[in-house]
């Protein structure tokens, strides 16, 4: 399964800073793999409502015991298998995508080529169908205030924020420190 990276902890970071102060906040971790970034909410924010998506029932297994037994863990793609009762009501959706262009491969490094799932790390030709698939479907699950975060190449960010214009949000950039990723923060009109 995915390995989560130290250059993931801009996106739990941003995540926690979006959601303290925020009355019984709701936390969604979509593309979740093992949930590093809801345990890191978990740890940090106890009181969050947590749920958490992924296709893979092999990483689910890992998520659930990486989160409280109180957590949602729901097998599916995107959103589409959280509660119904969740439309409108989550905080901060965060998600790492898969998002490495298809035809990169020889830029990953060695294990994760030879033993991380295709499906965890490719996003099509340019990366993006995950994202562009996240951008499109949060509006609807999204809180007035809530927010999306995504974690992207910087390569990748002029053409998602072009996809979440569309879709009604405005961006905002967290740059991180390694020069190659980012995390972008989306905040429906």
């Amino acid at each position: 399964m995915f390995v989560p990276r130290q250059r993931t902890l801009l996106l739990a970071d941003t995540a926690i800073e979006a959601l303290a102060g925020r009355a019984d906040p709701v936390f969604v971790e979509a593309f979740a793999g093992v949930a590093p970034v809801a345990a890191a909410v978990c740890a940090a924010l106890p009181h969050t409502t947590i749920h958490v998506t992924e296709r893979e029932e092999a990483a689910l297994a890992h998520a659930r015991r990486n989160l409280p037994a109180e957590a949602g863990v729901h097998r599916g793609d995107v959103l589409d298998p959280l509660p119904k009762a969740l439309r409108g009501r989550v905080d901060v959706i965060a998600a790492v995508p898969p998002y490495v262009p298809s035809d990169a491969a020889d830029l990953l490094p060695r294990e994760a080529r030879d033993f991380e799932p295709a499906q965890a790390l490719f996003g099509g030709d340019d990366g993006l169908d995950p994202a562009r698939a996240l951008i499109a479907r949060a509006g609807r699950w999204l809180a007035p205030t809530g927010r999306l975060l995504l974690e992207l190449n910087e390569a990748q960010l002029d053409a998602a924020t072009a996809a979440a214009r569309l879709a009604g949000f405005d961006a905002r950039l967290h740059a991180s420190p390694d020069g190659q990723t980012a995390v972008l923060e989306l905040a429906p009109r």
